[in-house]
């Protein structure tokens, strides 16, 4: 390239006026030091490339705003490279688009098997099935083929309105992506980020822990599994040598297996787990079994003694994901086939949803699951509807009065590391759901998602909440606004 070129390149991204990002970004910035264009991270040809190296050709436009997907994208036809992110000396620029130069090295590709699902959206943060830190294998899940035609009303009351309101301002103030809020089986509001509509499959986190409770609770009333007091190693030869295996499925599903705490600073797995910054490596490829084995030893408590199964709470995502191993990994009795058939069509859902799963095809039960918003509304008026019901013959729910009450105390106020002590909003946890919230209702339970993701059901009232989001920080609001609606 022509120093004239670099020269003309450097004046044009330094002089226009750009905004800049508002917040730090997680993922590595793309960077620029007058020669050349170091990439971290960019798709092109339905392929992923790490650590790409290039020069710049023209500088075609530069966007700015807030940047929103997960890396860099080729356009091979146009020779157009779109960047979310790049830093030149201490400016940083959002959304620019180049034409490229040359290509002087590329660090590395993705990993056999590992695909970018080949879906619309490929989001940072607005975490839909393209997410960056969920670059692995993807389980299609069928819906339903009846599903519930979900209907918005206007004929709003004088409450109704009050708490439009409300939710309005918050999602206006926050980094919302979607809200929807829920009367009587009938939507009164309904709104999502610009990026985004009704039909962006998106992250749950862990609310995909109480789907696996669902898909627990079914396994259980129709006879895949035992009894909740089945431990797992008699199930799963594999994990008669860890601790996961001495616990029940009651156990695990209460998060008391006696295995070492969550941390907040880690979403949910122990303190210094050695993952990886799935952020800053997104090509990343866990193995769960191994995650299992490395932290296979009980947690120590206050008192110096060890915990035992089913004697202490403390939110943690192995707990999770040791359930995974109740289940085969194919057939009519895996996992995904008993979700699919049993939870997702069940509860009449219109679209695909999707989970993770590993190379040996666990599936990431404890935070992978990704659907429309819609549908995960459609789910929590299958729940609900089935608690209002209360029919007491029926064996899920009976499960689902249990799995959605308080079963074990949060008492993570206690832990003297206060990293351990997550869902500080709670004080109570049922089967993956959470109970009793500080500032709403006992009546209340909640899905709970990492980065600010809930939904809140409440049978009694006959409300819904449903909220995406890509920040906690704004959480007490919602649980406010849920608690005050009458």
């Amino acid at each position: 390239m022509k120093k004239t070129v670099i020269h003309f390149i450097i004046f044009i991204i330094l002089s226009i006026n750009i905004a800049k990002a508002n917040n730090a970004n997680n993922a590595a910035n793309d960077s620029f030091n007058g020669l050349t264009l170091t990439i971290p991270l960019v798709q092109a040809a339905g392929n992923l490339y790490s650590n790409v190296v290039i020069t710049v050709d023209k500088v075609l436009q530069i966007n700015g705003g807030e940047s929103f997907y997960a890396y860099d994208t080729y356009d091979s036809s146009s020779n157009q490279l779109t960047i979310r992110d790049v830093d030149v000396g201490s400016a940083h620029y959002t959304n620019v688009v180049i034409s490229v130069g040359k290509v002087l090295s590329v660090g590395g590709s993705m990993p056999d098997g590992v695909a970018t699902f080949a879906l619309e959206r490929n989001c940072y943060k607005v975490d839909c099935v393209d997410a960056l830190d969920k670059f692995k294998l993807l389980s299609t899940i069928n819906p339903s083929s009846d599903p519930i035609t979900l209907t918005s009303t206007t004929n709003l009351s004088s409450q109704q309105k009050v708490v439009i309101s409300k939710a309005e301002s918050i999602f206006n103030a926050n980094p919302t992506l979607a809200f929807i809020l829920i009367d009587k089986d009938q939507i009164i509001y309904e709104k999502y980020h610009t990026l985004i509509n009704a039909n962006t499959p998106l992250m749950g986190y862990s609310m995909s822990k109480s789907l696996t409770s669902l898909t627990i609770g079914n396994a259980l009333c129709n006879g895949q599994l035992k009894n909740m007091d089945t431990n797992l190693a008699d199930v799963n030869n594999k994990m008669a040598d860890l601790i996961y295996g001495q616990s029940t499925i009651k156990q695990l599903l209460m998060m008391s297996s006696g295995g070492p705490r969550g941390t907040v600073s880690n979403g949910g797995v122990p303190a210094n787990a050695g993952f990886g910054n799935l952020a800053y490596n997104p090509l990343t490829y866990w193995y769960t079994y191994n995650q299992l084995q490395k932290y296979n030893y009980f947690q120590i408590k206050e008192d110096g003694n060890y915990a035992k199964p089913g004697e202490e709470f403390s939110y943690k995502d192995l707990d999770n994901l040791a359930l995974s191993f109740f289940f085969p990994v194919s057939g009519p009795n895996s996992f995904s086939s008993i979700f699919q058939e049993q939870v997702w069509k069940k509860y009449k859902t219109q679209d695909k949803g999707y989970w993770v799963y590993d190379k040996d095809g666990v599936i990431n039960t404890q935070g992978s699951f990704q659907a429309t918003p819609r549908d995960w509304a459609r789910v929590a008026i299958g729940i609900k509807n089935s608690l209002v019901a209360n029919n007491s013959s029926d064996c899920l729910t009976s499960f689902l009065k249990t799995a959605t009450t308080t079963q074990i105390k949060n008492t993570g106020s206690t832990f003297k590391n206060p990293d351990e002590w997550i869902g500080q909003a709670f004080n109570g946890y049922g089967y993956q759901f959470w109970t009793d919230n500080t500032s709403d209702t006992s009546d209340t339970f909640y899905m709970s998602g990492y980065r600010g993701q809930r939904i809140a059901i409440n049978p009694k009232k006959n409300k819904i909440m449903i909220v995406f989001s890509y920040v906690e920080n704004y959480m007490g609001l919602l649980y406010s606004l849920f608690g005050s609606w009458n």
